[in-house]
C-alpha cells in the first residue's frame, strides 16, 4: 500500500497529502490507513490497491464506516478539504 513497497502497482499519488499512519484494524480483517492534506489548499488522491478490496471511510477510532465504492476496487480517489485528516478502512476481498 506504501509506495515503492510490496506490489507492484500499489502506491498513491497526491500532491499535497501523506499517509500518516498505516496499521492493522482494530478487528483485524483490514488495514487502516489515515492521510492528511498538508498545504492548506484541498487536494485529490488515488490509492492504489495491489488486489482488489472494499475501501471504507471511518472517524479515526474506526466507528462508522461508510463504503467508498459499492464494489471492490483496486483504484480509490478521495477528496480532501484544506488541513483535512481522512482515515480509511482496506479490507482486502478473498476467495
Amino acid at each position: 500500500i506504501l509506495p515503492g513497497k510490496g506490489r507492484t502497482g500499489s502506491g498513491y499519488s497526491a500532491e499535497g497529502a501523506v499517509i500518516e499512519t498505516v496499521m492493522p484494524s482494530q478487528d483485524g480483517d483490514g488495514v487502516i490507513l489515515r492521510l492528511w492534506e498538508y498545504r492548506g489548499t484541498g487536494c485529490r488522491v488515488t490509492l492504489r490497491l495491489p488486489r482488489p478490496a472494499r475501501v471504507f471511510a471511518c472517524e479515526m477510532d474506526e466507528s462508522g464506516p461508510v463504503p467508498v465504492s459499492d464494489q471492490a476496487v483496486t483504484e480509490c480517489r478521495l477528496v480532501f478539504r484544506p488541513f483535512g485528516i481522512r482515515t480509511v478502512k482496506v479490507v482486502p476481498v478473498t476467495g
